[in-house]
């Protein structure tokens, strides 16, 4: 936050007996002293995870690629051995972790190529998150392998650069 970015406050580990220790398990400390050495963390928790992990985003990285992004750090194992469809008869012929610090996505490898503005849905099975989660029963995403922009497709018919007092600049 705002005032301990600056420095002077440490970080604590939430939940030390959680298997994850990635970045969504430390927090800057809460303590007045700015930290807690040799004391309990004044961010300790044993509250165990129990929410089922998330689809937050797919992302087309080319007409034979698409990254499925997880809205919490994920176990690696079931990443890779999940179930993957896409519809249209879309074949996925490759996995691979993409985060290696939080490991909340997975590229798919297409053995065709996706179309241009055609709408996919992506159908995802038998993944857990870290602390051992199952998705949701045959979870789903929608996405889209955007067109490349070309000359004219983008007019700019207003601009604000001197707004009055309390304004804003806007395009």
């Amino acid at each position: 936050d705002d005032l301990k970015k600056s420095g002077g406050w440490s970080l604590e580990r939430i939940n030390p007996l959680t298997p994850c220790n990635y970045g969504n398990n430390w927090i800057a400390s809460t303590d007045l002293a700015g930290g807690t050495p040799g004391i309990k963390n004044s961010a300790f928790n044993l509250t165990p995870d129990t929410q089922a992990p998330d689809v937050l985003e797919v992302f087309v990285n080319s007409s034979m690629q698409i990254e499925v992004v997880f809205n919490e750090p994920m176990d690696t194992s079931f990443l890779l051995t999940g179930t993957y469809s896409v519809s249209d008869n879309m074949n996925v012929v490759g996995l691979s972790i993409n985060d290696s610090v939080n490991y909340s996505s997975v590229l798919l490898n297409m053995g065709n190529q996706l179309q241009f503005k055609k709408i996919y849905t992506l159908i995802v099975n038998n993944v857990k998150d870290c602390p051992g989660n199952l998705l949701l029963a045959s979870t789903s995403a929608k996405f889209v392998q955007p067109e490349q922009g070309g000359a004219g497709d983008l007019i700019i018919n207003e601009a604000l650069f001197n707004p009055r007092t309390y304004g804003f600049d806007f395009v």
